[in-house]
C-alpha cells in the first residue's frame, strides 16, 4: 500500500499539470501492482481540470475497475468526491472503459 497526499506532491491541486504528477505516480505504483490511498487533507475543492489529469488518465491506463479496487481516496469533501465521480463515470462511458 502506498499512501499518497497531494499537497506533498503539489503546491496546489488545481491545473491539469497538477493532476498529472499525481496520475504518474499512481499509474506507476499500479504497474508494480501496489494499491495507493490518495489524501487531500487540506484541500477543499478541485476543478475538473485537476480531476482529468489525475484521475481519467488513470482510468485510460487502466479501467474503473482497477480504480475501484486498487485506489482509496481519503480526506476528502463531498465536492471531491463528487467531482471524482462524475469525471470517472463519464469518461468510462464516453469511452466505453
Amino acid at each position: 500500500m502506498v499512501n499518497l497526499r497531494v499537497l506533498d506532491l503539489v503546491k496546489q491541486a488545481y491545473t491539469y499539470e497538477d493532476g498529472v504528477v499525481i496520475s504518474d505516480i499512481v499509474i506507476r505504483t499500479f504497474h508494480e501492482n501496489e494499491k495507493v490511498t490518495l489524501s487531500f487533507y487540506g484541500i477543499d475543492a478541485i476543478p475538473s481540470s485537476f480531476a482529468n489529469g489525475c484521475f481519467v488518465r488513470v482510468l485510460e491506463s487502466f479501467g474503473l475497475q482497477k480504480i475501484k479496487e486498487n485506489l482509496s481516496v481519503i480526506d476528502s469533501t463531498k465536492q471531491i468526491n463528487s467531482m471524482i465521480k462524475s469525471r470517472l463515470v463519464f469518461e468510462s462511458q464516453r469511452n466505453d472503459l
